[in-house]
């Protein structure tokens, strides 16, 4: 296993977005989420899945690491290197070594993930959320998911997980969701509501009678509505 040493500021950072539609409905849905460890968001690309993420964290007290995932996080030691960057970054005041994945615990990487994870949550005196974004990029068979069920096993009662994804949680996951510790917020959930879509409208003095037509060309979609708002201001 190799670590890549160089600095990727975008993986560990919050995407800045500007101009989002205040979910509210989903919020709060989220907000009832609080006590389970953690949210698997999936649906496709443009249904604003990491805007509704973003605006949730900036309601919440929180601290919050951001990570970005990548095909190259099938590497565990990529892997762990890049989410310690990103765990160093939300918690700069904290001193401590993070344990740093080296060839010889290559044939213990479950020990050392659970080491790693308690390490990680012991930095967070206050509540915290640790997000998960374009998990997808994993793909499906890799060993990434298991470590990352050892994270769930391990949080501790002030933090939670979020996973945004265009796929539904692999199987490593149905445990756990069985349990309920992971809740689900699908394609149906994140699909714009016909009162939503009427705000949207209202805040952009849209005639109320055009909605039916939209609503039946977009399917609720986010990125299809800006489209098709973009297109007619041309």
């Amino acid at each position: 296993m190799t670590v890549q040493v160089a600095s990727n500021t975008a993986k560990i950072s919050r995407p800045k977005i500007s101009g989002i539609f205040p979910r509210v409905r989903l919020l709060t849905e989220l907000n009832t989420y609080k006590d389970h460890k953690a949210t698997w968001i999936s649906s496709p690309p443009g249904s604003g899945k990491t805007s509704l993420v973003s605006s949730y964290l900036d309601q919440q007290s929180v601290k919050a690491v951001w990570y970005q995932i990548d095909e190259g996080d099938t590497d565990f030691s990529t892997f762990f290197y890049y989410l310690a960057q990103a765990v160093r970054k939300a918690s700069p005041r904290k001193r401590g070594q993070i344990p740093v994945l080296t060839p010889e615990f290559k044939d213990s990487i479950k020990p050392f993930t659970r080491n790693f994870f308690r390490t990680v949550f012991a930095r967070f005196s206050d509540d915290f959320i640790l997000v998960f974004d374009n998990y997808q990029e994993l793909g499906e068979k890799t060993g990434v998911h298991q470590l990352l069920v050892i994270a769930l096993e391990e949080i501790p009662d002030n933090g939670s997980i979020i996973f945004i994804s265009r796929t539904d949680p692999p199987a490593e996951y149905s445990r756990l969701r069985a349990n309920k510790r992971l809740t689900f917020l699908g394609w149906d959930d994140l699909k714009l509501s016909k009162e939503e879509m009427q705000e949207i409208f209202e805040l952009r003095g849209i005639p109320q009678k055009s909605l039916p037509s939209i609503m039946a060309i977009t399917q609720g979609w986010i990125a299809g509505l800006t489209l098709l708002f973009e297109q007619e201001g041309e």
